[in-house]
């Protein structure tokens, strides 16, 4: 689920949003196997449970004409097994 709005000012338009995310994994036994040459790399992994995440962030869009945005996203994800992990990112975009 994701909630936002949007803002317009003279010379920007804002784009904050929130939103909320859940899955559950049922089968979660996973095994890949990396060969090179005579050498196998094995990785297994139990991923079955619930898992959450909760997201924050804004879209800024100029209005001057100049294709100039710029993007700031936050989140923080958990599940089982106490695991807690946080992310973000930010980024501007031009458009020519």
């Amino acid at each position: 689920m994701r909630l936002g709005t949007t803002i317009a000012r003279e010379q920007a338009k804002y784009e904050p949003f929130i939103g909320l995310s859940a899955i559950y994994e049922f089968l979660g036994n996973n095994t890949a196997n990396v060969t090179s040459g005579d050498y196998v790399l094995k990785a297994t992994d139990n991923l079955t449970g619930a898992l959450g995440e909760v997201t924050g962030g804004v879209n800024v869009f100029s209005l001057t004409g100049n294709g100039l945005s710029a993007f700031a996203k936050g989140n923080v994800q958990f599940g089982k097994d106490d695991f807690v992990g946080y992310g973000g990112s930010l980024g501007v975009r031009v458009d020519w």
